[in-house]
């Protein structure tokens, strides 16, 4: 495989980050949060996901850097 070919892959993962972004989501989160009627066992669920969410987002961000840290690495040796 070309190195060229990871392109489309990278501005896949671009633009679905992008979607994630501007989907809205904590706004609508936020309005249903505030709707009464909620008992301590739904917001504890609630909380679990949000948690596993703010996980994976660490998760993805520390993905990103050391793959950008990798592909420099690669990239400088690749230029010497």
């Amino acid at each position: 495989m070309s190195h060229t070919q990871l392109k489309p892959e990278i501005r896949e993962i671009q633009e679905r980050l992008q979607k994630v972004i501007s989907g809205n989501y904590a706004d609508q989160l936020l309005q249903i949060i505030n709707r009464t009627g909620w008992t301590d066992t739904q917001a504890h669920l609630v909380r679990v996901i949000l948690d596993s969410l703010v996980h994976q987002l660490e998760g993805i961000e520390q993905t990103q850097r050391a793959l950008v840290e990798a592909a420099d690495e690669i990239g400088a040796a690749k230029a010497r």
